[in-house]
């Protein structure tokens, strides 16, 4: 039997992406599935203007391979990273809790891209989140929200 093969739009795509945590446009995408970046989905050329074809078995591989990372996700060819910044505080609470970055994301409801993005400073979390995390570890989250290169930068100018 045939199985056939289901799209999504390039909106829904972008959706996706944002639902996972990255800072991403529709245009964006539409650019990397142009060039080439994006492998899950393809640009016809049409006579007046292309036509974007997004499969979503290729997508949800895609994503998936995000998940199972452990390191910071790379989104730098999406939308630009903040820098190399890493809430150490929340990652050391963390470990000393135990607690992996994926078991963290699955008690806090998150998608690990999501998660990793909170505690390497480029997404900056809900207040629900927060809350969460200061229960689930036992430290203030404003000891947890502490980005390490702020703390230098304020240590250097006094």
């Amino acid at each position: 039997m045939l199985e056939s093969i289901r799209t999504i739009t390039v909106e829904a795509t972008t959706n996706r992406m944002r639902d996972m945590g990255i800072s991403i446009k529709a245009d964006t995408v539409r650019r990397g599935i142009q060039q080439g970046v994006f492998p899950f989905g393809i640009c016809i050329e049409c006579a007046k203007q292309p036509r974007f074809i997004v499969y979503e078995k290729k997508f949800e591989q895609w994503a998936a391979e995000l998940e199972d990372k452990e390191s910071p996700p790379s989104t730098q060819h999406l939308a630009g990273r903040k820098g190399e910044v890493v809430r150490e505080n929340l990652k050391s609470a963390r470990r000393a809790a135990g607690l992996t970055q994926q078991a963290m994301a699955d008690r806090l409801g998150l998608t690990l891209n999501h998660y990793q993005k909170i505690e390497y400073g480029i997404l900056g979390g809900s207040f629900a989140v927060w809350d969460a995390l200061e229960d689930l570890l036992g430290v203030h989250q404003r000891i947890l929200r502490e980005i390490s290169s702020n703390r230098r930068d304020l240590k250097e100018s006094r």
